[in-house]
């Protein structure tokens, strides 16, 4: 039997499955409650995860390009390292997720809530975000030009590096220059 014919019926099945790094092309995992799972490192390409619950979830370093993750629950997940080019998206629940260096190259997130989400390093070349929600959504190294169609409603633009980083770097500085010169006036001395 090929993961294309597996249907799982439960979460601890398909959460076991993803630890044992099994191939899971095609497998249909629709409907589970996977809230707060930690997804890492799966193939899920063409997989069928309609209406799937990843509310609080960590989906990280995973294949799911051509996935259908229609209707899906990402709200406040935490998700980084996917391929998500040609999958749909479209009606999903990304409220408050975190996504830092996602392909959604030629996805289908038409009609999808991404309100209050962060998006860092994001491809959305050819990406379908018509009738998409991004109230209050921030984005840094995003080229929304590139999209087939961008949201209504531009992401607020963020630095990559956060503000209070540069902030610790320079009082760093500061504080190595004054401990450089006090050990230079004792050398002195």
């Amino acid at each position: 039997m090929t993961a294309a014919e597996v249907k799982f019926a439960t979460r601890e099945a398909f959460l076991a499955a993803i630890q044992q790094r099994q191939d899971l092309t095609g497998a249909d995992a629709s409907g589970l409650d996977l809230s707060g799972a930690r997804l890492t490192g799966a193939r899920l390409t063409n997989a069928n995860l309609h209406g799937v619950n990843l509310q609080k979830a960590v989906v990280a370093n995973n294949e799911m390009q051509g996935a259908d993750l229609s209707a899906a629950d990402l709200s406040d997940a935490f998700v980084a390292g996917i391929n998500f080019a040609q999958a749909n998206l479209s009606q999903a629940q990304l409220t408050g997720a975190k996504l830092i260096g996602i392909n959604c190259e030629g996805a289908d997130c038409a009609g999808s809530d991404w309100q209050n989400a962060r998006l860092r390093a994001v491809n959305v070349t050819g990406a379908n975000f018509e009738n998409a929600i991004t109230t209050g959504a921030r984005s840094a190294a995003v080229d929304w030009q590139k999209a087939k169609t961008p949201p209504a409603v531009l992401p607020t633009p963020t630095q990559m590096v956060p503000r209070w980083l540069s902030l610790v770097l320079l009082l760093g500085g500061v504080l190595l220059v004054w401990l450089w010169q006090r050990r230079q006036t004792r050398m002195e001395a």
